[in-house]
C-alpha cells in the first residue's frame, strides 16, 4: 500500500533522491494523485485531532510532484490544497518550502496566468504571504530561468506582464 512511509525515519530521508533512484515504483501508476491525496487528507484528520506531535507530509509530496514533473498531478495536489485552510497554506508556503512551493506551481500552471493569479490572490487573502515570504515567492519570476525561457521567446510574454502588474504583493 504506502510504502513510502515504512521506509525508516520519514523525516531524515531526502525523498528526492529516492523518487530520483525510482525506489518507490509504486508511486509512478496513473492514480498517484488520488494516493497523495489520501496520503495529505489522513494527515489533516491525524493534526485535528492533537493526539501526537506535528509532521507535515506536505513537504514529502512537494519532493514528489518536483521529481515527478507531471502537470496534471501537480494540478491536482494544488487543487486539493487549495480547499484547505491557512494553516496548511502557511506550511506548504512557508521560508523553507517556498521554493518547492513555487516549483509545482510552475509545473501545475506553466504560463497560465488566470491560475497564477487564481491561487496568488487566494494565497494573499489568507495573509500566506505576510513579511518577506511575498516578495521572495514573487521575484522568483524574474529570478527562475524554466520560467524564463518558458515565457521570454513566446507569446505569452505579454500575458505576464499584464500579469504582474495585476499583484499586489509586490
Amino acid at each position: 500500500m504506502f510504502k513510502l512511509f515504512v521506509m525508516g525515519d520519514i523525516f531524515g530521508i531526502n525523498f528526492s533522491q529516492i523518487f530520483k533512484r525510482s525506489e518507490c515504483l509504486e508511486w509512478k501508476d496513473n492514480d498517484l494523485d488520488k494516493k497523495l491525496i489520501s496520503v495529505l487528507d489522513m494527515d489533516l484528520h491525524i493534526r485535528k485531532l492533537n493526539v501526537i506531535d506535528l509532521k507535515y507530509n506536505e513537504e514529502c509530496v512537494l519532493d514528489l510532484l518536483i521529481v515527478q514533473k507531471d502537470r496534471k498531478l501537480s494540478q491536482s495536489i494544488l487543487e486539493f490544497l487549495f480547499l484547505q485552510d491557512k494553516n496548511v497554506w502557511d506550511h506548504v508556503c512557508s521560508i523553507d518550502n517556498a521554493d518547492k512551493c513555487w516549483e509545482v506551481m510552475l509545473i501545475a500552471f506553466q504560463a497560465d496566468f488566470e491560475q497564477w493569479n487564481r491561487y496568488l490572490e487566494w494565497l494573499d487573502k489568507l495573509d500566506v504571504f505576510k513579511d518577506k515570504l511575498g516578495y521572495s515567492f514573487l521575484s522568483k519570476f524574474q529570478a527562475n530561468s524554466n520560467f524564463i525561457q518558458l515565457v521570454v521567446p513566446s507569446k505569452h510574454f505579454l500575458a505576464f506582464l499584464a500579469f504582474i502588474q495585476l499583484q499586489k504583493m509586490m
